[in-house]
């Protein structure tokens, strides 16, 4: 509903969540990103897993999407 109200195509989304409440917010995005910790029905909707807590969760994975927004510096 928000992007809908800023006019952000849902394809133009990212969302990243751990637990089924987080379904449809994966679902509805147009990359849906799941916890590593996530129960399995929550990683099956996803389009991509997170890298691990210890090896940085979402930084790493935001840098190779978003590069111009999370520079390795």
């Amino acid at each position: 509903m928000l992007s809908r109200h800023l006019g952000i195509p849902a394809e133009r989304i990212i969302a990243a969540g751990d637990q089924e409440n987080d379904l449809e917010l994966i679902r509805g995005a147009g990359l849906g990103i799941a916890m590593t910790h996530s129960p399995e029905a929550v990683k099956a909707v996803a389009d991509r897993i997170a890298p691990r807590f210890e090896e940085g969760g979402l930084l790493p994975l935001f840098r190779e999407l978003l590069p111009e927004y999370f520079p390795l510096s």
